[in-house]
């Protein structure tokens, strides 16, 4: 079995990563699987407006993304699957689909949409996990 590479991203990562005891990612041979990522932006603490939901959705796919850079893949190109955890499905679905058409617009991953009663944080509207494979 390959050994496991464990990474954090700059900023959350390095500081939320000890703090929760958990890693943003890790690489298990090929595979680089991707912890859930919420649409926070991070500047020493974790920010989350709860009445941004297009903006959180776009984070979140924008955190993803830099979880994937700092685990030396190029990014959703990368990815083969996807896990989506939404509070309110409704208001979030289509806006997750928007993102996959425009960031992964040569491929369709696999995808499990789950809608959740609560995530971490409160205010927090999504939460995404991915599985991406490093060539």
């Amino acid at each position: 079995m390959s050994s496991l590479q464990y990474h954090n991203d700059e900023g959350y990562g390095e500081t939320c990563g000890p703090l929760f005891h958990y890693s943003q990612s890790v690489t298990i041979g090929n595979i680089v699987k991707v912890s859930g990522q919420g649409g926070w932006t991070f500047d020493g603490s974790l920010n989350l407006d709860g009445d941004d939901i297009k903006g959180q959705v776009d984070r979140a796919f924008e955190n993803v993304e830099k979880v994937l850079r700092a685990a030396g893949l190029r990014g959703w190109e990368d990815v083969f699957s996807v896990r989506s955890y939404h509070a309110d499905l409704d208001a979030t679905l289509q806006m997750t689909v928007d993102n996959f058409k425009a960031r992964m617009p040569n491929h369709k991953p696999v995808w499990t949409c789950i809608g959740v009663k609560k995530l971490a944080f409160p205010g927090m509207a999504i939460e995404i996990e991915v599985e991406a494979y490093k060539a």
